[in-house]
């Protein structure tokens, strides 16, 4: 069953990754429950505006994948980021196992965290996330992020938020070292879609910090 479970979450990896390559309509992706930065429930469609169709961004389009098995052999996270011309930033949402999360956030704050029953997570999580994962000019100046939210579902959560650009992002050195704190095999992989552009890295442990090449 273990090894199962690890096929499907390989499996729902690849199909999301081809979704982003291809942006294939039939894998459109919806959204439901998902907890906004003040902990309260957010309708279907509401973040990000989750399909494409919708107002205000052209994000999210299909139905999610979610492992049965809580147990998992390999360690890996998956990130899809957007470009919003709108507003001027990039949309990210990242899905990462909940006990990997639980994790880094236990040694970070050196106390018991579980993010489906600690409350107000919201804030250790975003200065996990100003940590580890970042976009940087020539100067080393970081993008400030901004919090939206987050969605848990079953063994995986789903975390969302902005990171508003003042600048061309090509040419940005981008840090994803999310959880190599943790796990020496940690593989976390970004889709990026930039004014049309699309491109897919993948960040270990030593190569957690990359330069966007558009």
């Amino acid at each position: 069953m273990q090894t199962l479970g690890v096929c499907r979450f390989a499996f729902a990896v690849c199909r999301w990754a081809l979704r982003t390559l291809c942006g294939c309509a039939a894998c459109a992706c919806c959204h439901a429950g998902v907890a906004d930065a003040g902990g309260l429930a957010v309708g279907k469609h509401t973040i990000f505006g989750n399909e494409r169709k919708t107002a205000g961004s052209n994000r999210f389009n299909g139905k999610r994948q979610t492992p049965n098995e809580t147990r998992h052999d390999f360690h890996s996270s998956l990130a899809e980021i957007h470009y919003n011309a709108a507003s001027k930033s990039l949309e990210v949402s990242l899905r990462v196992f909940s006990d990997d999360l639980n994790a880094a956030l236990t040694k970070a704050s050196r106390r018991p965290i579980r993010v489906d029953q600690t409350t107000a997570t919201d804030a250790l999580i975003k200065q996990y996330l100003d940590k580890h994962f970042a976009f940087a000019n020539a100067k080393n100046t970081r993008q400030p992020a901004v919090w939206v939210g987050k969605e848990i579902a079953v063994d995986v959560t789903w975390l969302y938020f902005e990171i508003p650009l003042t600048e061309n992002l090509n040419g940005m050195r981008f840090e994803n070292s999310l959880l190599c704190e943790l796990y020496e095999d940690q593989v976390n992989i970004v889709n990026l879609n930039y004014q049309k552009q699309k491109r897919t890295y993948l960040f270990k442990a030593d190569q957690a910090v990359q330069t966007v090449d558009l």
